[in-house]
């Protein structure tokens, strides 16, 4: 048993620091401003993905629409006899992810998470859309998305008639020059869906590590 020494029980507590040391303690910094749907290169591949999504609603998934277009975005056509023959036919073909997209952004084609390389982007996109679809209707993403979503609709139909309503949807999000490079030609059928992929894809800017 030790000898009481008439202090008080406990851990003893550490003395104040003076002023000019909590004073030069640096500060957190502010928080980071949001980033802005409209100031993200993935802007257009999303607004067009849900276009295309509401235009196939019931006759097609969700989750098999992404992953076609996952495959679209970030896979290249197996080099063997029999695929190329297929691609030169018309028929469909075999894609596998892209070596060097796969080295740059592993997140890609993480066999942990599925065993299709291309289900880890399509779920990526699908929780963006998601987020995107059950924000606030007052939220600027969420509007800027309505616009430019309704705007593709009228442009993947093809209906001349209400080509001023989609052109107004551009220019209310802010987007009228990507309107005329890329969604006019389509509802105009100038280009073939080819093109306009190519296009579109030449848009987005690798994503960043």
């Amino acid at each position: 048993m030790t000898k009481p020494t008439g202090r008080p029980r406990g851990r003893p507590r550490k003395a104040p620091k003076p002023a000019s040391a909590q004073s030069a303690t640096p500060k957190r910094p502010p928080h980071r401003a949001r980033k802005l749907l409209r100031d993200k290169p993935e802007r257009f591949w999303l607004a067009f993905l849900q276009a295309a999504l509401e235009r196939t609603k019931g006759r097609i998934s969700e989750r098999a629409l992404l992953i076609t277009f996952a495959a679209l975005r970030h896979g290249r056509p197996l080099m063997t006899r029999e695929n190329l023959a297929a691609m030169r036919r018309g028929e469909p073909y075999l894609v596998a992810m892209d070596e060097a997209a796969s080295r740059a952004q592993p997140h890609l084609s993480n066999s942990k998470r599925h065993k299709n390389a291309f289900h880890p982007p399509a779920d990526d996109t699908a929780r963006a859309l998601r987020k995107l679809r059950d924000a606030d209707p007052a939220d600027p993403d969420r509007r800027w998305l309505a616009c430019m979503v309704r705007s593709w609709i009228i442009c993947l139909s093809g209906d001349r008639d209400e080509e001023w309503l989609a052109r107004e949807l551009a220019a209310c999000a802010g987007e009228i020059t990507h309107y005329e490079t890329v969604m006019q030609p389509v509802l105009r059928r100038d280009i073939r869906a080819t093109l306009f992929l190519d296009e579109l894809l030449g848009q987005l800017e690798p994503p960043k590590k």
